[in-house]
């Protein structure tokens, strides 16, 4: 197909930056910005192999069929993974304890997931590499689109859900996430599906949250605040 992986590319730069910055800035973390670090290393492997898979299936005919297809399996893999980080890091945002069971159930739905990227090595449910015609899609490859999207839009629920615990600033930083991807998803799908965008809406969205949320300054304000909450 020819896939311009042009604008992910730059984008790990700037997260590779971002990053950077954090461990400088950052002495003393609380759990909150761990969990802000987990997700940035999450998308940081979610955008390097869907550069590195988008490249190999650019070149099929020279390349392994089984190394596009373990590619392209931890591609979307962790597409959902880095989803679930993100859901995790609005449940500990809102501070909310009521939505552990959100956490324990999409745990469980990215272990099926994850049993399924497997089976489809052999099946090719989801996708399969063919020698002649490349990256041909399975009878299920919307519903692993489905699944990965499901668990990012869940993320806003509940942010939504408990948006009276969170200030303003909260919200639209961290639903940043959930509108970005869609967005980002549906142009790649539908409009320029050439045009790698997932990752470069992930990285952009960590950069707001970055910006707006995990300051050491803004860090501390909330910090405090919360302690007078209690």
């Amino acid at each position: 197909m020819g896939y311009n992986v042009y604008c992910e590319i730059t984008s790990l730069f700037f997260l590779v930056v971002i990053y950077i910055f954090y461990q400088i800035q950052y002495k003393n973390k609380n759990v909150l910005n761990v969990q802000f670090k987990v997700l940035m290393i999450m998308v940081f492997i979610m955008v390097a192999l869907d550069v590195a898979s988008a490249i190999t299936l650019d070149h099929f005919k020279e390349i392994p069929i089984w190394v596009n297809i373990i590619l392209n399996a931890l591609d979307f893999q962790f597409v959902a993974i880095s989803a679930f980080y993100f859901l995790r890091y609005v449940v500990i945002l809102s501070t909310k304890t009521k939505e552990k069971p959100a956490l324990e159930f999409n745990k469980k739905l990215i272990i099926v997931y994850l049993i399924s990227q497997i089976a489809n090595v052999f099946c090719g449910f989801y996708f399969k590499i063919d020698p002649v015609k490349g990256y041909i899609h399975g009878q299920l490859y919307y519903v692993m689109i489905f699944l990965n999207y499901f668990i990012v839009v869940e993320g806003l629920v509940v942010l939504v859900r408990n948006r009276k615990n969170l200030s303003k600033r909260e919200v639209i930083a961290a639903s940043s996430y959930t509108i970005l991807m869609l967005m980002a998803g549906y142009i790649q799908l539908v409009l320029l599906p050439s045009v790698l965008l997932t990752g470069v809406a992930s990285v952009i969205t960590v950069i707001i949250i970055y910006l707006t949320l995990e300051t050491p300054d803004y860090a501390k304000l909330i910090g405090t605040v919360r302690i007078f909450k209690i």
